[in-house]
């Protein structure tokens, strides 16, 4: 399959690894989103969302700066292992928070992910840049798009699965993103010491080469504008997005629902506070 995509027989360890990848990554995301959007809304409620959504946009500026001055100082593969390392301590921290049913830990938690969302998913496709030349890059990157959608699909899918007829809490949906992420700093290292033979990342402080696919990336990219790939990836992912929503939505009203029979069986054995 991977000959008839004209991908070459030494790119496929990196075209499948990174499609790997790019799935690990997606499914850790949406696996976190729905419950990100049902603690928010089952804690908080819908009228609290415009003020959410203005923080994190807000915030996301700096953020933004601060990541491209990153990558500029620092090799690549330092950046996304570190962001990894700190996304999983964070997830797991978070998540201890949330335990305590405190407000702030809810907005934490709802700006913490829609950022390190954005950073993950910016901080692979600069790695993509780095491993590949711009050759590779007309013919690798869209094929790359399959592990973001089959991702994205694999996460909402496992989400809904897990707190419906499994019946976990949502708040254990962030432990099961943060484990996913785990084996993804094991594939970042090996794909990077596949293409970069004895660069461990211990010499991180230095600046980082020049990246040789910024070099006529405009022109390597027109073939594939001009085709009809993106449109086709465009409207997958665009489908994904709205079963992404619904998958919150669900996950919302599931834990509604749970709330409200907990209520009901302890105002039928008694509880005081339902009682008077």
């Amino acid at each position: 399959m991977l000959h008839l995509l004209n991908i070459h027989k030494r790119e496929r360890q990196l075209t499948l690894g990174m499609v790997l990848l790019n799935l690990l990554f997606m499914s850790a995301i949406y696996l976190i989103k729905p419950a990100r959007d049902g603690i928010f809304l089952i804690e908080l409620g819908y009228e609290q969302l415009p003020w959410i959504y203005i923080i994190v946009a807000i915030i996301s500026t700096p953020i933004t700066l601060f990541l491209s001055q990153t990558v500029q100082k620092l090799n690549i593969y330092v950046v996304i292992r570190n962001t990894l390392l700190f996304g999983i301590t964070s997830l797991a921290a978070i998540w201890l928070l949330l335990q305590w049913n405190t407000t702030w830990a809810v907005y934490l938690f709802y700006i913490w992910i829609s950022l390190y969302g954005v950073m993950l998913i910016s901080e692979y496709w600069l790695l993509a840049n780095t491993l590949m030349d711009a050759s590779q890059s007309k013919r690798i990157f869209v094929l790359l798009n399959i592990g973001a959608i089959a991702g994205a699909v694999a996460g909402s899918g496992l989400s809904t699965f897990l707190v419906g007829p499994l019946g976990f809490r949502t708040d254990i949906l962030i432990l099961f993103g943060a484990g996913v992420l785990v084996p993804g700093i094991v594939l970042v290292r090996r794909l990077w010491l596949t293409n970069n033979p004895g660069d461990t990342g211990s010499s991180e402080m230095g600046e980082a080469e020049p990246l040789p696919v910024q070099e006529g990336l405009q022109s390597s990219n027109r073939p594939v504008l001009s085709s009809s790939y993106p449109l086709l990836i465009i409207g997958i992912i665009a489908t994904v997005a709205l079963k992404s929503m619904r998958t919150g939505s669900d996950v919302s009203r599931i834990e509604e629902t749970r709330g409200e029979l907990r209520r009901l069986a302890l105002a039928i054995a008694g509880d005081p506070e339902l009682v008077s």
